[in-house]
């Protein structure tokens, strides 16, 4: 006959593995919600990009006083992440008390793009650790060196040029006549309750635009997207419908729409299958309360049902403090 040591044992391993088993579906979760958040930011991407050469150009000149004469996009890819390894980094202390990293590489060759590496080196370093980054290069090659050092004043980054859209009069983005502008109004400088007022105008100034006349549902759909940011998915949603153009389909198809049913059929599956687990445990605590009142021990009721000693305890603990005293 087992010992009660064992028996606590082997309630201890099923408590633990049921513990592990949680934990790994809280994760699972957690790496879906991350996914579903990168999804969600690539529709953002998708929409700017197909915008991008009719809406960067007028936006620069009217922000950046930047007025372009011709521009041709470059289309190569640039690599999103740079697989690099270090081969020395150390945090150090100065004499003067200073700590700073030091980062070393050893180069057995001459090299044009050694200079370019370094640049990237310190970006990543510096992101990682906000410290300053001393850089040494160690050659061991044989023929004379002929790398450069330093790179040329003009391709040092110091910084970029921001400009805020909600900083931005909802007026400018509507002196523009391009649909792809016009939307971003949406984004720009109001007070909460001009909501409403803004994107009345958006519509009214849309329809008199012939590109947008060629695809309404386009601009709809991103007029919906952006809405998002600002919280007024509702609003937005209301006033469209009283438009004649409106249709169903604007609604349905728009990502996030279909985003948001999706997740309140797998919220509306969720509330079932607890629901039904609710119902199962309701099931399995009356049952062992019956078996219980009958005199059968816990072990046969454990093994029974498939569920630990401890978990039968634990139910004829609580069915016995909520029981009424006589």
């Amino acid at each position: 006959m087992p010992s009660k040591e064992t028996n606590k044992e082997k309630d201890e391993q099923e408590e633990k593995g049921t513990q592990e088993k949680n934990e790994e579906k809280k994760k699972g979760t957690q790496e879906k919600n991350e996914e579903k958040k990168v999804d969600t930011g690539n529709v953002y991407d998708r929409m700017f990009k197909e915008n991008g050469d009719s809406m960067f150009e007028p936006l620069l000149e009217m922000e950046a006083g930047l007025k372009l004469i011709e521009y041709q996009p470059l289309q190569e890819k640039i690599p999103k992440t740079l697989e690099r390894e270090l081969d020395f980094l150390y945090k150090i202390t100065t004499e003067t008390g200073e700590e700073r990293l030091l980062h070393i590489e050893f180069q057995s060759e001459n090299s044009n793009k050694m200079i370019y590496r370094m640049q990237e080196y310190n970006s990543l370093i510096y992101r990682k650790y906000k410290m300053l980054v001393d850089h040494f290069v160690f050659y061991l090659g044989a023929s004379k060196q002929k790398m450069i050092s330093e790179l040329p004043k003009e391709a040092i980054f110091t910084g970029f040029n921001l400009i805020c859209f909600n900083e931005i009069a909802p007026e400018k983005f509507l002196s523009i006549d391009r649909p792809e502008v016009v939307i971003l109004a949406l984004l720009g400088k109001y007070k909460k309750e001009q909501a409403e007022e803004i994107l009345g105008l958006i519509l009214d100034k849309l329809q008199q635009l012939p590109k947008y006349k060629e695809a309404p549902g386009r601009y709809i759909n991103q007029l919906l997207l952006l809405s998002t940011f600002r919280k007024l998915d509702e609003t937005i949603t209301q006033k469209i419908k009283t438009m004649p153009i409106f249709t169903d389909a604007m609604i349905k198809d728009h990502v996030l729409y279909k985003e948001g049913k999706e997740d309140g059929i797998e919220q509306g599956r969720e509330k079932e299958r607890e629901a039904l687990k609710a119902a199962a445990e309701k099931k399995e605590v009356q049952a062992i309360i019956n078996f219980h009142t009958k005199g059968v021990e816990i072990k046969i009721i454990a093994e029974s049902f498939n569920i630990t000693q401890k978990r039968v305890k634990e139910v004829i603990d609580d069915w016995i403090k909520q029981s009424p005293k006589k």
